[in-house]
């Protein structure tokens, strides 16, 4: 072997060296950045009250900018906190409770169908 090819060879070694101590660099950055989420995430998720209240916020603010109903606008919300935070509002007794009265007044909103027979 020769001398340019033991050159190139010891510098291929100290690029994958670099390469390797980068890569280690960028998985411990990815968590740090990740850290303040999933610490958020546990926390809304260890707290039900507070967590019903960032769901409350989130609908609020869609209900507030949109023409939607209340049920659809919980739902969108428990949506966003799911995907957002990582936590199901859907188990909480606030939101069961909600959407059963939601589904009373869409049965009661509905109108009654007049019979269309002529005697």
């Amino acid at each position: 072997m020769n001398n340019y090819t033991r050159n190139i060879e010891k510098q291929n070694e100290e690029l994958l060296e670099k390469l390797a101590a980068n890569e280690a660099e960028l998985v411990e950055s990815r968590k740090k950045l990740m850290a303040p989420h999933k610490l958020m995430c546990e926390w809304i998720e260890s707290d039900p009250e507070l967590m019903w209240g960032w769901h409350c916020n989130i609908a609020m603010r869609i209900k507030d900018n949109a023409e939607l109903s209340h049920q659809h606008v919980n739902e969108i919300a428990a949506s966003l906190m799911h995907m957002l935070f990582e936590v199901n509002v859907t188990k909480l007794p606030h939101f069961k409770t909600l959407m059963k009265e939601c589904a009373k007044q869409n049965a009661l909103a509905k109108p009654k169908k007049v019979s269309s027979k002529r005697k």
